[in-house]
């Protein structure tokens, strides 16, 4: 389309009138603002020379220095400001007088100075009467009217002429801008326009319209599609698989230790991480895989045309991508993922139930431990089911104060006499009659925060522990990372050990390994807690591959070896040699070792032969709970103790 001249030009013509008649307004406004300002200089000018002129009379009355003032008051009299200027002592006689010639000094002076020495001494007085300041238009006026009558009459007949013109040319490509703006934004494009100026505007807006839609689809960080577009891509992709048969994966990837990075580094350090890790997470990007940013360290990859098979196997590409540290200003960070992997229509058929249940999975994951892939199933369901019931049984539990402790006998192995008990905390489950699994309780009083009322329950029941009779020599409690590291926690732990004084070696604290890790202020804690008489014990031995580290950083005494090690002694050759280990470490340590998951007489008399000092599990409650001939001396008073 052929362009007209430019705005500018056709404009200019019209509005070339107008501009004359606001310049002769600005005119006249300017020679009355002229006069305006020349009064206020003068005002302004004459308080400045008044100050200074009190402030040099004030040191020249008090020394009697008459001269220096009356050239000074002379000077003052002959510039614009003054007509005459009197001084006068404190009696009112006068000192200096000095007027122009023809002034009428004879009224009441303009201003009037009392000069004075410190608060109370008045040295003198000195008045002053101003010069008039005049400013006249006389000589303009004539011309001013003149030109005011000739611009009205060219402005009347100019806008006449223009109106319609400055319709044209003005108003239609403005309207055209407002309904595109509103109706149709992308439609605002430079050839869409006549004039050069709008061109120019649109090109503008098309521009400010592409970053602003770049903004609300892109995460600012990392520069991947962001949580918004992930919502929006799911349902046009869902459609799509159905219109077409195909299936459609989604990959939930959560970074296993991003807050220890963002927590230690700083949160700098953390987002150049993301982007670094975004970095090798791209180089999966193709046509079938999009990528978006969910929020944190949680990242989503949407795979078309891919079934469960094809999910994993793009789980496993994942993890190998991260094989090598992710480096981060010259310091290596190794990096795992945790992914849950769900599959359309196998496992969900729309796009929030594909969120909600990918989410699932990759809880598990992380449940599971580092760099897992867990696969959607639908038990996950009934999980989350049991997990809201545990959560109502538990706030029940707590408002009928129901929750109470079983306390488990740990024996010594040499004479099958009780050496100590672990508390385990009962909390009653609302529809099957049993109780919610111990370390369940203690993720969901977390989540739910109710964890303080199970720390302060916990912490009450060893307070009694201290008046109860008949008391083995330990009591041990297990405390969760989140327990210990609240911020109120320790002061309860101390005020416990003030009560118990040397009893306090009776408490024995156990943390998990796996806690640790994730936790790394936990290991100071631990050593304060230590201080105060607690002994510590690490439960869970051999689970995590962080054994040998927490073994040597924290101030242990005693040494729990998981079950799951006993188990697989008594099934294979190369796990017995595991379990063997884990008790040489142990006492190379001087912890005392406790093997749990005793429940068969075969296990017990296993890890008799191997000389472990204490056994824990189901076979040791029986035999402990059914006095034998060899066991009465150390039996009896154990069924006091037995029970809560």
């Amino acid at each position: 389309m052929p362009k007209k001249p430019s705005l500018r030009r056709q404009i200019v013509a019209s509005i070339a009138f107008q501009t004359a008649f606001l310049l002769t307004l600005v005119l006249m406004m300017t020679v009355y603002f002229a006069s305006w300002a020349t009064r206020q200089e003068v005002d302004a000018n004459r308080e400045v020379a008044i100050e200074a002129l009190s402030t040099f009379a004030k040191s020249q009355l008090y020394y009697f220095d008459y001269d220096a003032l009356r050239g000074s008051i002379a000077s003052a009299v002959q510039s614009s400001m003054f007509d005459g200027i009197k001084l006068t002592d404190r009696y009112d006689v006068l000192l200096i007088e000095e007027m122009k010639p023809g002034a009428n000094t004879k009224g009441d002076p303009d201003h009037s100075i009392a000069i004075y020495h410190g608060d109370e001494t008045l040295l003198g007085t000195l008045n002053f009467w101003n010069a008039p300041v005049d400013f006249h238009l006389g000589s303009i006026s004539s011309i001013w009217l003149l030109n005011l009558l000739i611009v009205s009459l060219v402005f009347l007949i100019s806008v006449m002429r223009s109106r319609r013109k400055i319709e044209d040319v003005i108003m239609a490509p403005i309207n055209k801008f407002l309904f595109s703006m509103k109706h149709e934004p992308s439609a605002i494009v430079a050839d869409s326009f006549e004039s050069e100026e709008f061109s120019v505007l649109a090109n503008g807006f098309h521009e400010l319209h592409v970053a602003l839609e770049n903004a609300a689809s892109r995460d600012s960080l990392t520069g991947l599609l962001n949580r918004r577009e992930l919502d929006l891509a799911l349902v046009r992709e869902i459609a799509i698989a159905e219109r077409e048969q195909q299936k459609l994966s989604l990959l939930f990837m959560d970074a296993d230790k991003f807050k220890l990075i963002n927590d230690t580094f700083g949160h700098n350090i953390g987002d150049e991480f993301l982007r670094n890790v975004t970095k090798r997470i791209r180089a999966l990007e193709s046509a079938d895989v999009s990528i978006f940013r969910f929020g944190g360290d949680e990242f989503v990859l949407l795979v078309r045309n891919c079934g469960k098979l094809c999910a994993i196997t793009f789980a496993e590409r994942i993890h190998n991508l991260f094989a090598r540290p992710v480096s981060v200003l010259n310091t290596q960070h190794e990096t795992t993922f945790s992914i849950g992997t769900v599959t359309y229509p196998d496992d969900a058929k729309t796009a929030s139930l594909l969120l909600a249940r990918a989410d699932m999975a990759v809880y598990d994951a992380k449940r599971s431990g580092r760099r897992r892939t867990i696969a959607y199933d639908v038990e996950f369901d009934l999980a989350y089911l049991k997990e809201a019931l545990f959560e109502r049984s538990l706030r029940k539990a707590l408002k009928s104060k129901s929750i109470f402790f079983h306390k488990q006998p740990i024996a010594r192995v040499s004479d099958l006499s009780l050496w100590a008990r672990e508390a385990l905390i009962r909390i009653p489950c609302l529809e099957d009659g049993k109780f919610v699994p111990p370390d369940q309780a203690i993720n969901i009083a977390s989540q739910s925060g109710y964890l303080g009322d199970l720390t302060d329950l916990t912490l009450a029941m060893a307070r009694g522990h201290e008046a109860a009779k008949d008391v083995p020599e330990c009591l041990c409690i297990n405390f969760s990372a989140e327990q210990l590291i609240d911020a109120s926690t320790f002061k309860k732990f101390s005020d416990l050990a003030s009560v118990l004084n040397e009893r306090v070696r009776q408490i024995v604290l156990e943390v998990t390994e796996d806690r640790l890790i994730e936790k790394p202020e936990l290991i100071d804690l631990l050593h304060d807690l230590s201080k105060l008489g607690y002994r510590i014990s690490l439960d869970d031995f051999g689970t995590a591959y962080s054994a040998l580290a927490c073994v040597r950083l924290l101030p242990l005494e005693i040494i729990k070896i998981d079950k799951s090690l006993l188990w697989g002694a008594m099934e294979d050759e190369r796990d017995q040699r595991l379990f063997e280990a884990a008790i040489s470490i142990a006492r190379t340590f001087d912890c005392k070792v406790v093997v749990e998951g005793v429940e068969t007489p075969k296990q017990l008399e296993y890890i008799t032969k191997l000389g472990v000092e204490f056994a824990q599990g189901y076979y040791i409650d029986d035999l402990l709970a059914r006095p034998t001939d060899t066991e009465t001396k150390t039996l009896p008073k154990l069924a006091a103790g037995g029970q809560l």
